[in-house]
């Protein structure tokens, strides 16, 4: 997926916005028609296979075997069993600032989840699961509910890592909402680690300039469930329970 769109010869698209940015078919023929990019018939499995060979290029990956996929909202785990997982690592919408179906119609159609963009624009009604909140109150009700079975899935002393940043021109930082929602649902908070992003060729597409406007940091927060050994940094575990 990561292939999908760009413009680069290495993609698999002809002329398109960068990775992770999907135009429409409307805007994508505008793109087409004003740097008269038009249709370019490609290898995809070549293009993959390379992809595939660079991004290993660094060493294997781990062992799979055994491992299981569900496709559930997060504000029901009610598959995986209690005081059962060590980790666990989610990033949650960013309220309303993005449209994901919108955003992932090219993805679904190329996974086959979607027959056409109009197809995929149903997921919301087709894929109740996914969030949709317009309003903090409504994004707070999901997340608590959603913390409420990371918890309860994870083993004492386990960790949980939310990544979030800050919308809104940054008057809304979603980090310390999540930090206090935590506390309320029993987590101990641990750290909050923020990496400043400096914006790339998509973010400027849409006129976005650093520290003004988009989400300029990413925000991982990380929580702690209740008992078990402490881990410290000096890579011992200590029989203390907070």
């Amino acid at each position: 997926m990561a292939i999908l769109t760009g413009h680069s010869p290495g993609f698999l698209s002809r002329y398109s916005l960068p990775p992770g940015n999907t135009a429409s078919p409307e805007a994508q023929r505008s793109i087409n028609a004003k740097y008269d990019k038009m249709f370019e018939r490609k290898d995809v499995s070549a293009l993959i296979e390379a992809k595939s060979a660079r991004f290993l290029a660094g060493g294997g990956v781990a062992d799979l075997t055994g491992s299981r996929l569900f496709v559930r909202s997060a504000d029901d785990l009610s598959i995986v069993s209690g005081n059962s997982v060590q980790l666990v690592m989610t990033s949650p919408p960013f309220v309303d600032v993005i449209d994901y179906a919108k955003e992932n119609w090219m993805r679904m159609w190329f996974g086959g989840v979607a027959k056409t963009y109009s197809h995929a624009m149903q997921a919301q009604s087709r894929f109740p699961q996914i969030w949709n909140s317009s309003s903090m109150a409504g994004w707070e009700d999901l997340m608590n509910a959603s913390m409420r079975e990371m918890l309860r899935i994870l083993k004492p002393g386990g960790f949980a890592a939310i990544e979030v940043g800050e919308i809104r021109k940054g008057s809304e930082p979603l980090d310390e909402r999540v930090t206090r929602l935590a506390k309320e649902v029993g987590f101990l908070p641990v750290s909050v680690f923020i990496n400043s992003q400096k914006f790339t060729k998509a973010a400027h597409i849409w006129g976005v300039n650093n520290q003004v406007k988009g989400t300029n940091t990413n925000r991982i927060v990380l929580l702690r469930k209740p008992g078990g050994p402490l881990f410290d940094y000096a890579g011992t575990f200590s029989d203390l329970s907070l």
